[in-house]
C-alpha cells in the first residue's frame, strides 16, 4: 500500500462531505460579498405625488393636469378614468403639469399620477384620486355668479375649441361697497351722471361729445371703462351713471361686471324666451328683479353724440326692439361678465 493511499484510509468519509459543504458555504458567501457590497444603496423608488387639478366641475374638455413633484421621480405618467376605464393617460412627462386630449363631457371622471426614477423603479400611484366633470353649460343656466345668456361660437371674440366660453348675465340684488342694494337706481340709471332736485330739475355732467363706443360683440368692458373714464366719476353713487354703477357691482363673488354692448345686449334678447319659459315654468331664473317685465335696457354703445342704443326687452322682434335712447334720460339697467 502505497503512502498516499495510506493517508486517504485514514481520513474519515464523513469529514470529506462536511469540508465539501463548507468550502461551497464559503464560496456562495465569497460571492454574495463581491455581489452586494457591505453599505450598497437599495434600488430607488419615486415617492408618490400629490395631485392638485382638475377637480369639481370645469369648462376645458382639454383640462391640464397638474400635480406636486415626487422625490426621485425623473417621469411621471397619468392616467384619466371613467370609471373602470381608462379614457386617456400619458406616460414619460417630464414636468408637473400634461395638457389632455378631449375628454368625455358630463360624466364624472377621475385621475391619478405616479413617478418613475431614472433607472425606470415605478413609484405608487397618487392615493388622493380627485374626481371632476367636464360640463358643457347651456343659456339659461346658473353659472359664474350669474345665468347664461350667450355661449360663444366659432369665429367670435372669446371662442376657445373644445372649451366653453360665453356672456353671463348678472342677478339682483347687488352689492355696493359692502351694502346689500336696496335703491330703485339699480334698476333705472342715467346713462350719464345725472342728478335731479326737488323740483325735479335735472343737472347733467360731463360733456356731450361722442365717446366713440363699440357696438360689437366682447366691446363691453372696453365700453364701460372708456365711459367712466370720459365723465370721472366711477363711485357707486346714487345719481351716478349706468356705467359706474355697473362697474362697482360686486354680486355672487364676482366683481368684473359691465354694462353690456348693443351686440352682447343682443345676444340676451335673441334667447330672450329661454329666460321667460324658465321662469313660467317655476325654474331658477335668477333675481332679475322683472327682467321679464322690464321695459328697456340701457347698452354702453352710443348712437351719436346724444343718444345711446337701448333695447326694448318686451319686443321679441330685433328689428323692432333698438331704440335710441338720449344719455339724459333714465333706464333699467342690467350687467354683463365674460367666463
Amino acid at each position: 500500500m502505497t503512502e498516499r493511499g495510506m493517508h486517504e484510509r485514514r481520513r474519515p468519509k464523513g469529514l470529506r462531505g462536511v469540508f465539501a459543504v463548507g468550502l461551497s458555504l464559503g464560496l456562495l458567501c465569497a460571492a454574495a460579498v463581491v455581489a452586494t457590497p457591505a453599505g450598497a444603496a437599495r434600488p430607488i423608488i419615486p415617492d408618490e405625488p400629490v395631485p392638485l387639478s382638475p377637480a369639481g366641475q370645469i369648462i376645458d374638455a382639454t383640462p391640464t393636469f397638474t400635480w406636486a413633484a415626487a422625490d426621485d421621480a425623473a417621469t411621471y405618467e397619468v392616467r384619466v378614468y371613467r370609471g373602470k376605464r381608462v379614457v386617456a393617460s400619458q406616460s414619460g412627462i417630464s414636468g408637473t403639469s400634461w395638457t389632455s386630449p378631449v375628454l368625455p363631457t358630463n360624466v364624472d371622471l377621475s385621475w391619478k399620477a405616479r413617478g418613475i426614477s431614472a433607472t425606470g423603479k415605478v413609484g405608487p400611484y397618487s392615493s388622493g384620486q380627485p374626481t371632476f366633470r367636464v360640463v358643457v353649460p347651456a343659456v339659461g343656466d346658473a353659472w359664474g355668479g350669474g345665468l347664461i345668456a350667450y355661449v360663444f361660437q366659432p369665429g367670435d371674440p372669446g371662442y376657445v375649441a373644445d372649451e366653453t366660453h360665453g356672456l353671463v348675465v348678472g342677478p339682483y340684488p347687488f352689492s355696493f361697497g359692502g351694502g346689500p342694494n336696496t335703491g330703485w337706481y339699480l334698476r333705472e340709471a342715467w346713462w350719464r351722471p345725472c342728478t335731479s332736485d326737488f323740483y325735479g330739475t335735472i343737472t347733467c355732467a360731463g360733456g356731450t361729445d361722442q365717446i366713440g363706443t363699440s357696438t360689437a360683440l366682447g366691446s363691453g368692458a372696453t365700453n364701460t371703462a372708456a365711459i367712466i373714464s370720459y365723465y370721472n366719476q366711477a363711485a357707486p353713487l346714487p345719481y351716478s351713471h349706468a356705467a359706474s354703477i355697473a362697474d362697482s357691482v360686486s354680486g355672487n363673488g364676482y366683481s368684473d361686471w359691465y354694462l353690456p354692448s348693443k351686440d352682447e345686449l343682443a345676444k340676451l334678447h335673441a334667447n330672450r324666451q329661454v329666460f321667460i319659459d324658465n321662469m313660467n315654468a317655476g325654474k331658477p331664473y335668477m333675481n332679475f328683479d322683472g327682467i321679464a317685465y322690464a321695459t328697456s335696457f340701457w347698452s354702453s354703445s352710443e348712437v351719436d353724440s346724444n343718444l345711446v342704443w337701448a333695447l326694448n326687452w318686451n319686443d321679441p322682434n330685433p328689428a323692432t326692439a333698438w331704440f335710441g335712447g338720449t344719455r339724459n334720460a333714465t333706464s333699467a339697467m342690467i350687467v354683463f361678465r365674460t367666463f
